[in-house]
C-alpha cells in the first residue's frame, strides 16, 4: 500500500490534487502536543524507513520520547510497555 506522501502530486478520493505533507501541518500537530503535555509518542508504520523519518521529524520539532515500530511481532506488548500518550498509525 502506497501513501500519497511519496508522490509530489497525487489525487485524493475526490480527485482533488494533494501535495507532499506541509511542514506547517507538522508544526501545528507538534505545537498541539506540547501545549497538552503529550510527550510519549509511538509511531507505527509497516515501513521501517518511513517510521524512522516520522520519528526524526518529531525529534527535530522538539519531541524526544518517541518509539518507532514497524514489525507486527510483539507490537501490542511494546506499545503497552511504552505507555504512549499518542499513537500515530499509518
Amino acid at each position: 500500500m502506497d501513501s500519497g506522501f511519496q508522490d509530489k502530486q497525487s489525487r485524493d478520493r475526490t480527485n482533488k490534487k494533494i501535495t507532499a505533507p506541509d511542514l506547517s501541518l507538522a508544526e501545528t500537530i507538534v505545537g498541539f502536543m506540547l501545549r497538552r503535555n503529550i510527550m510519549r509518542i509511538a509511531v507505527v508504520d509497516e515501513s521501517p524507513a518511513r517510521a524512522a523519518v516520522i520519528r526524526e521529524g518529531l525529534e527535530a520539532s522538539g519531541l524526544t520520547d518517541i518509539l518507532a515500530l514497524s514489525e507486527r511481532k510483539g507490537l501490542v506488548s511494546k506499545i503497552e510497555q511504552f505507555a504512549p500518550d499518542v499513537i500515530l498509525i499509518d
